[in-house]
């Protein structure tokens, strides 16, 4: 797409979320979450910060500012809410440990462009907090499945077309071209991968699992819900498949299943058995689709996570409590982990990995609250909620979501329609006086720094050491580069192999193959003292030289024997007494606005009303 046509796109989304209803508002950004990739930089505006999804969020928070003005939204609409506070409390943890006093200097623009993200998931919830409050939670979230409907409709566009939407948007942005959406499909087992306007598969698949129930409440609250419930599913379940992200398509099926079950909603549980029932079916009589969900179709995925694991646990080694500072991860080598909890161990330290986790629990236990309405309609759209809400908390296990912009829009659009569903149905929570809670966050806090303090005593030291080993001569090695089907592979494995399962009592060990030089491995030994690791390291190397047949093995050790604590261990005080002060704090159940009481009957109410024939008889003898 030329630069220009799109600046003239993001004016014209940008007029439209500042003038038409909330409900077209919601449904723009409900849409923009599968249509419009997270890198995607609007042209001509001197800066790489003001991305599509920023501009769209800033011009939300725009039209909250003009609507106070002229009083559509009233102050009541702003009121602030426990996912705000926890919201908060990750941004100021990304900026004091990851910037302000992080560890290392890394780039200040990787830096920069993380905080950006988290302020925007801010400014993208209260946004869909003060529409939602509204029009109504139904509404809002039949916007978001109208959304993922729009989405699920390119990507099976880019099946049929072999096409990539990504790399249409980025064609004519030559500055641009180095994110991953604009790239073509990719490959898996010699098939395309479906993604929409994501910037990954695995990202469109996950995002997808989180709303296709809100698509499935939103067709079943139609006229003919069942037939359109039933094309919403397949078309879903379809776009996870064509996207061939194993994790996310048995992740489908569940979101579907447990759906119906917190609603207690028969046609959708027979919706769901059908669908799993033909899925079975499926699995089981076509070869082809059990191949694409075989984990040996695609191995380097898999290779890539455990490769890089201890490069990256190394980098986080060194600063446990505050991380190494946002951006910092590339210097580790690798761009990403994969694991949004890891990658906020290794940017910000424990503190992050509470931070995000509290952030999660919160957004959690605010969907669980809607569960409680009464409604058949409000059930379905409370259940809807809280198994995209999982589903997002489960994907973080699976990539790093938490971090990308698309997957947290969807996050945080159906945590804002659970909280006003809460609201409206059961009653706005109200901030009990500071006393209490001050009384609570202080115990909560001493009985954490009293548990961690005793984790941390009882946990036991050990030694460990990297290592790179080398399998080849060295004339040999000097010459070989590296090649999948070179028997130098095949040697590394051999020793992983003979190491990994070596019987030696409290000794473990990680082998990896670094897929650099050709027979270049690496390992890492821990054992109780640096005795038993001198001595451990001496019958690994023997055990793989000798009984293996490894003649040519040599070991070179990367860093001096470290002994101490697991990093968890080291820094269970500070997790547990933060972690149990803050939950107590914004977990505790509080008091619900009563319902606004009835006035008493007065004393002209309590006399007894004339019947009607006394009332006619009254009105004739008055006369016309």
């Amino acid at each position: 797409m030329p630069g220009s046509l799109l600046d003239l796109l993001a004016v014209g989304l940008v007029v439209v979320v500042l003038r038409a209803r909330p409900q077209v508002v919601l449904g723009v950004l409900a849409a923009a979450i599968l249509l419009v990739p997270g890198p995607l930089v609007v042209p001509h505006t001197g800066t790489s910060f003001l991305t599509l999804q920023h501009v769209l969020v800033l011009a939300g928070l725009g039209r909250l500012v003009l609507d106070l003005l002229d009083g559509s939204v009233s102050r009541s609409d702003l009121r602030l809410t426990r996912v705000h506070a926890a919201l908060l409390l990750l941004l100021a943890v990304a900026f004091l440990g990851g910037i302000a006093f992080a560890a290392g200097s890394g780039p200040l623009g990787a830096a920069g462009f993380r905080l950006a993200d988290l302020a925007d998931a801010l400014g993208f919830f209260t946004v869909c907090l003060v529409l939602t409050r509204r029009v109504g939670a139904s509404t809002a979230l039949s916007a978001a499945g109208l959304g993922l409907l729009l989405g699920a409709a390119v990507a099976a566009a880019e099946h049929l077309t072999s096409v990539s939407y990504g790399h249409v948007l980025f064609s004519r942005l030559p500055a641009q071209q180095s994110q991953s959406a604009a790239f073509p499909l990719s490959l898996r087992g010699g098939q395309l991968r479906v993604r929409a306007g994501a910037e990954f598969a695995l990202q469109f698949a996950w995002i997808v699992v989180a709303m296709t129930p809100a698509l499935l409440v939103t067709a079943l609250r139609r006229r003919g819900g069942l037939w359109f419930a039933s094309v919403g599913a397949a078309l879903a379940v379809l776009v996870v498949y064509w996207s061939y992200s194993r994790s996310a398509l048995l992740a489908a099926a569940v979101a579907v299943c447990l759906t119906a079950a917190l609603a207690r909603q028969r046609l959708l549980a027979a919706l769901g058995a059908l669908g799993g029932l033909l899925a079975l079916g499926g699995y089981l009589l076509v070869p082809s689709i059990a191949g694409h969900l075989n984990s040996s179709v695609d191995t380097g995925s898999i290779a890539i996570r455990s490769l890089r694991l201890a490069p990256v646990m190394e980098l986080a080694s060194h600063h446990p409590f505050r991380g190494a500072g946002l951006g910092q991860l590339i210097t580790s080598g690798f761009p990403t982990t994969d694991e949004a909890f890891l990658l906020e161990y290794v940017e910000l330290g424990v503190l992050g990995v509470l931070a995000l986790t509290i952030a999660l629990l919160v957004a959690l236990t605010e969907t669980a609250r809607s569960l409680l309405v009464s409604e058949r309609e409000d059930r379905l759209v409370a259940a809807a909620c809280f198994v995209g809400v999982l589903a997002f908390v489960v994907s973080c296990f699976t990539y790093d979501a938490a971090t990308l912009v698309q997957g947290a829009h969807s996050l945080w659009l159906l945590v804002a329609v659970a909280t006003v569903l809460g609201e409206q149905r059961l009653g706005r929570r109200v901030v009990q006086p500071r006393g209490p809670l001050v009384r609570r966050a202080v115990a909560g806090g001493l009985v954490g720094l009293v548990a961690g303090l005793v984790t941390f005593a009882l946990a036991p030291e050990h030694t460990a050491q990297r290592a790179v080993f080398t399998t080849l001569p060295l004339p040999r090695e000097a010459i070989s580069g590296y090649d999948n089907v070179f028997f130098a592979q095949r040697l590394i494995n051999t020793v992983c192999g003979a190491v990994t399962t070596a019987a030696l009592p409290h000794v473990s060990v990680d082998c990896t193959d670094t897929f650099g030089a050709a027979g270049v491995g690496q390992w890492r030994v821990q054992a109780g003292t640096p005795a038993a690791l001198a001595n451990a390291v001496n019958q690994l190397t023997e055990l793989a030289r000798d009984r293996a047949g490894i003649l040519y093995l040599h070991v070179a050790p990367l860093e001096h024997p470290r002994t101490g604590r697991d990093s968890w261990a080291v820094t269970a005080p500070v997790w547990a007494c933060l972690g149990l002060a803050f939950l107590v704090t914004l977990l505790w159940p509080t008091r619900r606005l009563a319902p606004v009481p009835e006035q008493p009957p007065t004393g002209r109410d309590l006399a007894p009303r004339p019947s009607a024939l006394e009332q006619r008889a009254v009105l004739v003898a008055e006369g016309p």
